[in-house]
């Protein structure tokens, strides 16, 4: 780094060992006067896009780096010291992905080769100073092997330029890495008091602030002696890196420079500049794999023309030396493809796409050699196009853009066009009409036959409401709606056919039953499809076929059919086919016993049942003579009747109970269990219970008098309060 009196100036030297490229040079210089990584600020945050990583997961050289220091300036994507797209691909390594980091439009980033405005501007800020010169003499006092007197002298600035509160400091390096401090100050010049014995070791001036932040710094060993430059500890006469710190001295091609140095570490021929240019790594030939080196192309006899991107065909339509695959500038006008507003891979008509100067003339970002309008007026070069002249957007001046100009050569400002067909007056040669003279011309008019002059058209169809069949569009005609009392102006208000039977329910016989002729034998409100009473004669359809009259005849009726001649029509018949004259019905079952094969409702029928007069559902039969207990006089068949034992006191279910006795009177009454043994009187009654029944009791109820006298004095017998004396 080197100050004149008028400027500051960053001056390189060239260095044949350590070859490498501008670029990568000017950006590692201004790392050495204090520039740091753009893309490491914290704005990058936001005016980076990290496509396919988070920025958490990159790694340290591409994160936040300023947030610990005081930034100078303001993030430059254009600054020197900004790595591209390429360069920034390896941020995320940790993660084992390669990272696509862009501009927050989306577009690759690109390295510039020159200072930015603001780098010039940071540097100018870092150091106030208009010029530093540092002289070194050797002495000629020897004070130790090696070692020489030296005195020191600069001149500069600061006392009358310093903003900053700067200052200079002098220090001799005595033992590798340690420096000792022998002069800090402002000066306008300065030379040693007394020769300074340097023992072989460097001296450095550096600029510093007060709070001992040393922004430059001179580097220039001014000793003879063999020193530690790096202070890794390997004196410089066998360092195989004396600049960079190489404590290992690691030496990967084994080529004698050290690979913290060495900016071609894998001897392919390309240094580490063209290898980050690139992309490529700098520890292999072969970085893509395709079988051709990176550099010199040994092993396939000739050079990759795309490094990091295979390429085998090695198409380079260009023929610049860089493969289609990879390379930035398709077309070889001096722009990346990426920004590049005319590409090799854009579609054209008879166009270029070499466009140096990136004209666009209408500003759609499609460059004028390329772009089939480039005057932006709305029509494309090519066959059949209108375009007359692709640099004018208005030919005729009026301004009216050519590609919505209804008279693209005529001046015609106002487009008016009286017949709307698209061709302005100005240039129309035609003269409309209006047939219906409601001053709409007929080419547009909805309704050219039938004045509408307000051109009212509800359902937006071709033709105007005045001369429309169909006002709101439903599908049906005006006079359908009119006819069946909807809104012929609403669409939805129609008529409705329930049925489907192609008759509106408004006038339908039978409007949810398809009914299309619309018959009606009885002439009533209901069609035949939907009436419970087709002929009108009082009997339900339903009715005349169980009784086998005809529905479809007034004449036929249930109420006149007798089929059995019983003198009962058959609808009142509870047996119409079997003459029942007397109705008679056991079980109530409403089939007449002359025709009920189960008369006592049993669910047993006639011939199978043991009682059929009598219920008898679980057919029980005690003494097993077909006679089912419910109907039989005897169910234990000992051979006395039940009612004879049940007046004996017997068990009529017990064959082994039987009435003891005679049965003098032959009323089932048996010994002494008769209450009247001489005298029938089956029934047991005995008014006044007395023992004796009544047809054998002289006072049958029990008052003192005869029955006889009470016949004689005309008292009740039967009656204990009626008697003689007392009726």
């Amino acid at each position: 780094a080197i100050w004149t009196s008028n400027e500051r100036e960053l001056r390189l030297k060239y260095d044949e060992v350590n070859e490498s490229n501008f670029t990568t040079a000017l950006h590692e210089l201004g790392h050495s006067i204090g520039l740091h990584h753009e893309h490491q600020r914290q704005a990058a945050r936001t005016e980076l896009t990290f496509n396919n990583i988070d920025y958490d997961d990159l790694d340290g050289i591409c994160k936040s780096f300023w947030s610990g220091m005081s930034e100078i300036g303001s993030y430059d994507i254009h600054s020197i010291m900004h790595y591209s797209t390429e360069g920034l691909q390896g941020c995320g390594s940790s993660s084992g992905i390669t990272t696509d980091i862009r501009d927050k439009n989306g577009n690759r980033i690109i390295q510039t080769s020159t200072l930015s405005t603001a780098d010039i501007a940071l540097v100018n800020s870092l150091y106030p100073i208009k010029y530093l010169a540092l002289n070194a003499t050797q002495g000629t006092i020897p004070q130790s092997p090696g070692g020489y007197w030296i005195s020191a002298n600069w001149q500069n600035t600061l006392a009358e330029n310093n903003p900053y509160g700067a200052h200079y400091e002098l220090d001799v390096e005595y033992s590798v890495g340690t420096w000792t401090n022998v002069y800090s100050g402002i000066k306008a010049s300065y030379s040693s008091s007394a020769p300074i014995d340097t023992k072989g070791y460097r001296m450095r001036v550096r600029v510093c602030t007060d709070d001992n932040y040393c922004a430059m710094e001179s580097t220039d060993s001014l000793a003879t002696y063999p020193g530690d430059r790096d202070s890794d500890g390997v004196r410089d006469n066998v360092d195989n890196c004396p600049r960079a710190r190489n404590a290992s001295q690691s030496d990967g091609d084994g080529d004698g420079i050290g690979d913290i140095c060495d900016i071609d570490k894998d001897n392919d021929g390309l240094n580490y500049g063209i290898e980050e240019f690139h992309g490529t790594s700098d520890t292999d030939l072969d970085s893509d794999n395709d079988g051709i080196h990176d550099g010199d192309g040994v092993a396939l006899q000739h050079v990759d023309n795309c490094k990091t991107v295979s390429n085998p065909s090695q198409k380079d339509t260009d023929e610049d030396g860089i493969g289609d695959a990879c390379d930035r500038d398709n077309d070889n006008d001096g722009v990346d493809d990426n920004v590049d507003n005319c590409t090799i891979n854009q579609n054209s008509y008879e166009k270029t796409w070499y466009n140096p100067d990136q004209e666009d003339m209408d500003g759609d970002k499609i460059g004028d050699a390329c772009d089939l309008d480039a005057d932006g007026d709305g029509l494309k070069e090519g066959p059949g196009s209108r375009e007359t002249n692709d640099y004018d957007p208005d030919v005729d001046n009026d301004g009216i853009m050519d590609g919505a100009d209804n008279c693209m050569i005529t001046y015609n400002p106002n487009q008016s066009d009286l017949d709307n067909d698209g061709l302005g007056d100005a240039c129309d040669s035609t003269t409309p009409t209006d047939s219906d003279n409601d001053n709409i011309f007929d080419n547009v008019d909805n309704c050219p036959s039938i004045a509408n002059p307000n051109q009212a058209n509800l359902d937006n169809d071709q033709h105007g409401d005045v001369c429309d069949n169909d006002i709101d569009g439903d599908g049906f005609d005006n006079s359908q709606e009119n006819f069946h009392s909807t809104d012929p102006r609403n669409a939805n208000s129609h008529p409705i056919d329930s049925d489907g039977d192609n008759v509106f329910d408004s006038t339908d016989n039978c409007d949810h039953t398809s009914n299309p002729l619309q018959r009606n034998l009885d002439g009533d409100n209901y069609g035949d499809a939907c009436d419970n009473d087709i002929d009108g004669d009082g009997y339900t359809n339903d009715q005349e076929e169980s009784y086998g009259s005809d529905p479809k005849n007034s004449s036929s009726t249930p109420g006149t059919i007798d089929s059995d001649n019983d003198g009962i029509p058959d609808s009142q018949d509870n047996c119409p086919t079997v003459s029942n004259e007397g109705q008679w019905d056991k079980d109530k079952d409403g089939l007449g016993n002359v025709c009920d094969n189960d008369l006592d409702g049993d669910s047993i029928v006639n011939d199978l049942d043991n009682c059929e007069w009598k219920a008898n559902p679980g057919q029980w039969d005690k003494d097993n003579d077909g006679l089912g207990n419910e109907c039989d006089d005897d169910i234990d068949g000992d051979g006395f009747s039940n009612h004879a034992e049940k007046l004996s006191g017997t068990k009529v279910w017990d064959k082994n109970s039987q009435p003891n006795g005679t049965d003098i009177d032959n009323d089932n009454v048996y010994g002494s269990a008769d209450n009247c043994p001489s005298i029938a009187n089956p029934g047991q009654w005995d008014k006044d219970q007395d023992g004796l029944g009544n047809e054998c009791d002289e006072d049958i109820d029990g008052d003192g008098f005869s029955n006889k006298a009470e016949r004689t004095a005309g008292t009740k017998a039967w009656d204990a309060g009626s008697y003689p004396g007392n009726p």
